[in-house]
């Protein structure tokens, strides 16, 4: 029978730290390496290489870190594990702990509720509590059935007058008749020949002959509106805007006849004295008129602003 060589060293008779550092050496492995794999700090590693038990946490923990070196390094992990075992400190045997069951002892104990007399108490306390609710209002229907089933259900029933009671209350001077009659004035004659012959106000016809036609009435008169008459050295500007401008317009002497920044839909009406400079800030949006007439000042007109005087000075 042939027999299948082992691939991994099998050495017992070594320490932990020694069989770890020879597989690890023959793998050029560095000890950070080993640390980084193992996710250890640097100095764990050098203890379990070194053999320092002092520097190690408890066996249980270090059994973990030497199966996993081990496996990094192609070792046997039962062996490691050996070499360790036996430099290891013995463990206390764990001690036997007996299983008798002892009856629990509750932290506080909670009192028994009587839920069935709690639940009819509080159906009692809901019923006291309509019958409070709905009593007075039975009661009440109850006491006056009688006077329910007399009344119509049209509402109130009112005492029907008799003949002898409308008798006594009448006065003593007023006679108590059968058929009450009502004693009207009789019309004077005079009253009766206004209503038979009432006063009408006699119109006369309009012959044809009357009317002239050669005249025209004032609705057919057409209202020719008359520009005022100016003295010669007065103009008169009516400006209206289109859009917003800002406009300067100055008499001879100086003076302001409209200054600041006008808004859409704004018309100013001045008369000044000539000749008058005119200043457009926004000279598209702004229409003219000097006496009455258009004037156009596009020629006076450079990127969209206008200055001129009015009349136009040669």
């Amino acid at each position: 029978m042939t027999e299948i060589p082992e691939t991994e060293p099998r050495v017992t008779q070594r320490a932990p730290g020694d069989i770890l550092k020879h597989a690890r050496q023959g793998k050029n492995l560095s000890i950070a390496a080993i640390a980084t794999q193992l996710n250890l700090d640097l100095r764990t590693v050098e203890a379990l290489e070194n053999g320092d038990l002092s520097k190690l946490p408890a066996p249980i923990f270090v059994r973990g870190y030497l199966r996993g070196y081990a496996r990094l390094v192609d070792v046997r992990e039962d062996d490691v594990l050996a070499a360790y075992q036996a430099l290891a400190p013995q463990e206390p045997a764990p001690r036997a702990v007996s299983m008798a069951h002892r009856p629990m002892r509750p932290a506080f104990l909670i009192p028994s509720i009587p839920w069935r007399g709690l639940l009819s108490g509080v159906v009692l306390i809901g019923l006291v509590l309509l019958a409070m609710e709905i009593g007075p209002q039975i009661l009440d229907r109850l006491t006056s059935g009688d006077t329910t089933e007399s009344a119509p259900a049209t509402g109130l029933a009112l005492p029907v007058p008799t003949g002898e009671a409308v008798t006594d209350e009448l006065p003593q001077s007023m006679p108590a008749t059968d058929n009450l009659s009502l004693a009207l004035p009789e019309p004077t004659p005079s009253a009766v020949d206004d209503l038979q012959s009432p006063a009408i106000e006699e119109i006369e016809p309009t012959t044809p002959s009357d009317i002239d036609f050669g005249v025209p009435s004032a609705a057919d008169t057409e209202v020719v509106a008359v520009a005022p008459v100016l003295p010669p050295d007065q103009v008169q500007l009516d400006i209206n805007f289109i859009s917003d401008s800002w406009v300067e317009i100055r008499a001879a002497d100086r003076s302001k006849l409209v200054f600041g920044l006008l808004r859409k839909g704004e018309q100013r009406s001045v008369t000044g004295q000539a000749p008058i400079s005119v200043l457009f800030g926004n000279a598209s949006a702004v229409t003219l008129k000097v006496n009455g007439e258009m004037f156009d000042y596009a020629q006076f007109t450079n990127g969209n602003i206008a200055r001129f005087t009015v009349p136009v000075q040669p």
